[in-house]
């Protein structure tokens, strides 16, 4: 047995705005370097002896090897593609729930270690190093140590595969009991229902999300109601949708949602996501700008090399989901604007310098 704990450190959540609150941070757990390569060992028996991995439904994309966030977009928005072309409905539940990795209970994860081939023994190991840590927190002169109840360590090796063993419960339930098309991405849980039928699409969209809550819940998990969009994807223009209700609050449709990175709106144009990348890309350049004037600074080489490894991999996010909405000359132009100043960062040009000489200048033939 290991004498030496998991220390747990708290951290910064990036993008929140009042650091007073506790879920503001996260807690990030540093493990014993022979602790770590007890799980990695644990790890590879499971994916490569006994091949469990491949016993987990096709349908979780996250957390898993040779699967990536343009599958799952890919996949998600040619289901959506070939219903609405037909000028059918997709109603499409963008669930989000809350701090799902940190609440899920002990007892869901030894159910989902003891569904699988693995022995006993190392199933056991593997729940009292689920469940047997502590968290330190030291303010001042003061000391805390507390026992943590439920949740997956952050930082774990195990922790990912563990919760995709978890997920699996919810993504292998019939469709009697979740109607239509149910896909996950880690945390990411997006329900699909398609057809002609307004009501009937109403039918099977509130009976999966009834389904979900129930499945959350004896989780010891909770849907984020204010998180949740609900897009109804259609060219149709005259409709009505009756209320759709979340763990009983009302949740209003809107017009897009934001799944992987990508927003993609009702009717799959990916205007609002062109103008969302732009903005961002433009806000990078305009931090990179400031170090570069127009006799001192970075050379070009190395702005050029900013552009290509922090601009250009925001832009190309995904590209091949939303690469025909560049068909279009207004989002064309919102890209050909980003790189119009990103070369002129690079040469010095002057502002009404045209792009297109400079682009020559850049990359010659």
């Amino acid at each position: 047995m290991l004498t030496k704990p998991r220390i747990s450190v708290m951290v910064h959540n990036e993008g929140k705005t009042d650091y007073n609150q506790p879920k503001s941070y996260r807690t990030i757990t540093l493990s014993p370097v022979m602790l770590k390569l007890q799980e990695k060992v644990i790890l590879w028996h499971m994916q490569k002896d006994l091949n469990i991995a491949l016993d987990t439904n096709k349908r979780q994309f996250g957390l898993k090897k040779g699967c990536s966030t343009e599958a799952a977009l890919h996949k998600v928005a040619n289901m959506i593609e070939h219903r609405i072309a037909k000028k059918g409905y997709v109603l499409g539940v963008f669930l989000d729930r809350e701090a799902a990795f940190d609440n899920v209970s002990f007892k869901a994860v030894a159910e989902a270690i003891h569904k699988t081939r693995l022995d006993p023994a190392t199933a056991q190991r593997i729940i009292n190093m689920v469940s047997n840590r502590y968290i330190t927190i030291n303010h001042k002169e003061a000391t805390k140590t507390m026992r943590i109840r439920r949740g997956y360590p952050q930082g774990g090796i195990l922790s990912p595969f563990l919760w995709n063993l978890v997920v699996d419960d919810l993504l292998t339930l019939t469709p009697n009991d979740t109607p239509g098309y149910l896909q996950a991405f880690a945390n990411d849980i997006v329900s699909l229902a398609e057809g002609n039928d307004l009501d009937v699409i109403w039918d099977r969209t509130c009976k999966t999300i009834n389904t979900i809550t129930k499945w959350c819940k004896t989780k010891d998990l909770t849907i984020s109601a204010l998180k949740t969009k609900i897009v109804m994807f259609t060219w149709n223009k005259k409709w009505t949708l009756r209320p759709i209700v979340v763990d009983n609050t009302t949740i209003e449709l809107s017009t897009s949602a934001k799944f992987l990175g990508v927003t993609i709106d009702n009717k799959l144009n990916y205007n609002e996501h062109i103008t969302n990348i732009t903005k961002k890309a433009t806000a990078s350049l305009m931090q990179c700008r400031k170090a570069v004037g127009p006799t001192w600074g970075l050379n070009p080489k190395t702005c050029s090399w900013m552009y290509k490894t922090i601009i250009r991999p925001i832009l190309s996010y995904c590209c091949s989901i939303w690469i025909r909405a560049t068909h279009t000359n207004l989002d064309t132009t919102k890209l050909r604007r980003v790189q119009a100043l990103a070369l002129r960062i690079m040469t010095g040009a002057m502002p009404r310098s045209p792009h297109i000489s400079l682009n020559r200048t850049i990359s010659p033939k």
